[in-house]
């Protein structure tokens, strides 16, 4: 794989506050693989990778036939988190077009047997990292670990609060094709057919129950997830579903004019204008971006942060005025339709890449369709550092309802 080119600020941030945590401050282990030695998936014949194998990302050709959520490929990874181990995974699941696609991601699992019930199972959804292949998290662990910095934070809580956590990378990050950011009906599938791969490895125990958790990107994923699952994954008992500082404000995220100087955020629209496009052939990005624009596009196909210039403008058009983007772009807000399990929603109320505004319009929209679903304000902290107090109250309180808590409602 391409080599990290540049350093990602917003996970650095993320790092820095991870490595205060208790967990991180102890020595990483390399330690035995997930045991998955069973070799097939219904049809599929699953393939198993050395550690230090390469062509894990190279997708099989064709891709073998099964549904969506069937397991391809596993293998190891070293350096988890002390009391854990760490396995890449590569699934099947389905384009917004309706075509088989291969998914890959990660899965932490605690180094010791599990309860007689099984483990409690959290599927992961990841903050924004990039839409180049070297940005998906699964990527990242086999280098320094930069564009992994959730995955990493969340890993460290696996051994210590006893479940297992799956952490897709996403459409189109780590294999061919390009990455569909901020659409919702690409990212749910992501999450949920992840949770159904990582029960088909050999001798994984998980309990019934499943939650979910997501911050900025990861929150728009989230709630797609909650808001698909009753269709595409029925089978799935999920208990709760955090949506931290949520992106799911789409119209809103592209057209504000952040004061954050980060590349890739001044980058939104072009992420987004790519991600449409990615997902809907109608849609050509040519007709949106700048010859500027089409070269920070070419940036972000090949690293993880763009070089920008002040001038000139990234877009030619204004998208959310402008048809057929702005239409793509209200297709993909989540909230009008009631998900499968309630809703945790934490934001921070100085957060200045989304305004807690946008987590509140979430949230009102979903309290019209009858979903029971909790507002929960920090505060005072800026977006990257709040996801370490958002992801910490999301495994708290879906691990409260897996016990048998009530979810409480804040809808007035």
């Amino acid at each position: 794989m391409r080599s990290t080119r540049v350093v990602f600020l917003i996970m650095i941030a993320f790092i820095g506050i991870s490595a205060c945590s208790s967990r991180d401050k102890a020595s990483p282990t390399t330690t035995a693989p997930v045991d998955a030695t069973s070799t097939t998936t219904g049809p599929i014949v699953v393939e198993h990778f050395e550690s230090d194998e390469s062509g894990f990302y190279d997708l099989p050709n064709p891709l073998p036939k099964g549904n969506h959520g069937d397991l391809i490929r596993v293998q190891p990874i070293a350096g988890a988190p002390q009391g854990a181990k760490w396995q890449r995974i590569m699934y099947l699941s389905e384009s917004v077009a309706g075509s088989p696609i291969a998914v890959t991601g990660v899965v932490t699992v605690p180094d010791t047997e599990p309860p007689p019930e099984g483990w409690p199972l959290i599927a992961h959804a990841h903050g924004t990292t990039g839409i180049a292949d070297t940005c998906a998290p699964s990527v990242s662990l086999g280098g320094d670990g930069t564009y992994a910095a959730e995955l990493k934070f969340l890993s460290g809580r696996v051994a210590s609060d006893g479940f297992v956590l799956v952490s897709t990378d996403y459409e189109g990050l780590g294999v061919e094709g390009r990455h569909p950011y901020l659409v919702g009906v690409s990212a749910g599938r992501s999450v949920l057919d992840s949770l159904l791969a990582v029960q088909q490895l050999s001798d994984m125990r998980t309990a019934p129950a499943v939650g979910i958790v997501g911050y900025s990107q990861g929150g728009h994923a989230a709630a797609w997830a909650n808001q698909l699952a009753s269709n595409w994954a029925p089978e799935l008992s999920i208990v709760g579903v955090l949506a931290g500082a949520p992106a799911t404000e789409v119209p809103d995220f592209v057209a504000a004019d952040s004061s954050d100087t980060r590349p890739l955020l001044q980058a939104r629209e072009v992420l987004v204008t790519a991600g449409l496009a990615a997902s809907n052939t109608d849609l050509d990005v040519s007709d949106a971006l700048s010859a500027a624009g089409l070269e920070v596009l070419d940036q972000l196909d090949e690293g993880c942060e763009p070089d920008l210039s002040p001038e000139p403008a990234l877009t030619r058009v204004k998208l959310t005025e402008t048809e057929p983007w702005a239409s793509a772009l209200k297709s993909n807000v989540p909230g009008t339709t009631q998900g499968t399990a309630p809703v945790l929603i934490v934001h921070s109320r100085t957060d200045a890449v989304i305004p807690i505004e946008q987590g509140e319009a979430f949230a009102r929209r979903l309290c019209a369709t009858g979903q029971v679903v909790e507002m929960r304000e920090l505060p005072d902290g800026e977006h990257v550092p709040t996801a370490v107090p958002a992801y910490l109250q999301g495994l708290e309180w879906i691990q409260g309802l897996m016990d048998g808590a009530t979810p409480v409602s804040t809808c007035s």
